[in-house]
């Protein structure tokens, strides 16, 4: 496949029916469906989207779950996934107003330790090796989060979210040792709706895939 498409291709060749669907490639010959992950997500890393250093000293951390939060806004498909992490870092690195009207102190660097956009690109936020931040109370202790962009109580995560968002907890489960039973929501450890009634409904399935991705490896 020449580049990734967003709209779905349908060739028809005698019998055979080939359906190309972003970066996935699905067979259907006679009714047996083969579907073929053909690359893994690409994680943008720190230097590559312009990332400041940590504005003060950080709690080390030892990742023993991976836990999943949506932004709760609406997607933005106009700005690329660097711009959206630099205005991250930014309302992260200063006295902040949140959407409730709470003001937010400064934390030393963006809450989340990976992001992914609505496109489906990856990238890191803080270090995996540091504590991150949050404005709900739970304890952080294990936790390396991902964040998905977007408000999954209003509408579901698109489908490139979902292929990125699963090959990326595969690779974080394989490389911090972390069963996939031990993948959740931010909603299981505090009060808050994050990440939402679409998503909380697709974790089931996102942990199963996750599983049979680390069990063919």
């Amino acid at each position: 496949m020449s580049k990734l498409r967003k709209t779905m291709e349908v060739v028809l060749r005698g019998r055979k029916k080939y359906y190309v669907i972003s970066n996935f490639l699905m067979f259907v010959l006679g009714g047996t469906q083969i579907l073929h992950a053909q690359e893994q997500t690409k994680l943008l890393k720190r230097e590559e989207w312009g990332a400041h250093p940590a504005t003060k000293a950080m709690q080390q951390n030892t990742p023993t779950k991976l836990t999943i939060h949506h932004t709760g806004t609406a997607p933005n498909y106009k700005k690329s996934i660097d711009v959206k992490l630099k205005a991250l870092q930014s309302f992260s690195q200063t006295d902040s107003r949140l959407a409730d009207g709470r003001l937010k102190s400064a934390w030393a660097d963006v809450p989340y330790h990976y992001y992914i956009d609505v496109e489906g690109k990856a990238a890191e936020g803080r270090q995996a090796q540091f504590l991150g931040d949050s404005n709900t109370t739970y304890d952080l202790r294990g936790h390396l989060s991902v964040v998905l962009e977007g408000n999954f109580d209003s509408a579901p995560p698109t489908d490139a979210q979902v292929r990125a968002l699963t090959s990326l907890l595969k690779s974080l489960a394989v490389a911090h040792h972390i069963r996939p039973e031990n993948i959740g929501a931010h909603k299981q450890f505090a009060k808050t709706a994050c990440p939402g009634r679409y998503l909380m409904t697709m974790l089931p399935k996102i942990r199963a895939d996750v599983a049979a991705l680390m069990r063919d490896d």
